[in-house]
């Protein structure tokens, strides 16, 4: 796939609309704080995270799989950087996936149609749902204000009062 190409998908707010659908049905019905969701796509769209989240399963822990040890912690470099990248983004694709029904903002967000990453047949989408699925099992585990402390990133007042942007 060319670099145009990857660009032209990694920009895109409607497949990142599926990319947080399946962030939440990886979250087993549990609604997420918008200040989670703004770490889904530096994560799942970051190789090296993206390599780690695909091996992960049922059990992984965000300790297990971020922090445990040095190596892995080394994927979690420039995430701030990403993070204020991918917010824009990040805006639009709620937006999008509110708007196509996919799941429900406001002060948080909530799943409205399951999906399933194990059906894509697309090959290059397969692994950004598998991890962003992933993501949603390892962040439903903990509660927000402990994924946002662990990875060290803060953003502006708006989000973290978990102010509505649709």
């Amino acid at each position: 796939m060319s670099v145009r190409a990857i660009s032209h998908i990694s920009l895109n707010p409607f497949l990142g609309s599926e990319i947080i659908q399946h962030f939440l049905s990886g979250c087993k019905n549990k609604e997420m704080d918008l200040p989670a969701i703004y770490l889904v796509f530096p994560l799942v769209y970051y190789g090296a995270s993206r390599d780690g989240l695909c091996s992960s399963n049922q059990k992984s822990s965000l300790y297990e799989k971020f922090f445990k040890d040095p190596k892995k912690r080394l994927m979690l470099g420039g995430l701030e950087e990403r993070y204020f990248y991918y917010k824009k983004l990040t805006q639009k694709s709620l937006i999008v996936g509110h708007n196509e029904m996919c799941f429900r903002v406001s002060y948080s967000v909530s799943l409205l149609e399951t999906v399933t990453f194990k059906d894509e047949k697309n090959s290059e989408l397969f692994d950004y749902y598998k991890a962003a699925y992933y993501l949603g099992v390892i962040f439903s585990k903990a509660e927000t204000k402990h994924v946002l402390s662990y990875f060290g990133v803060i953003d502006d007042e708006s989000i973290l009062q978990g102010r509505s942007i649709v």
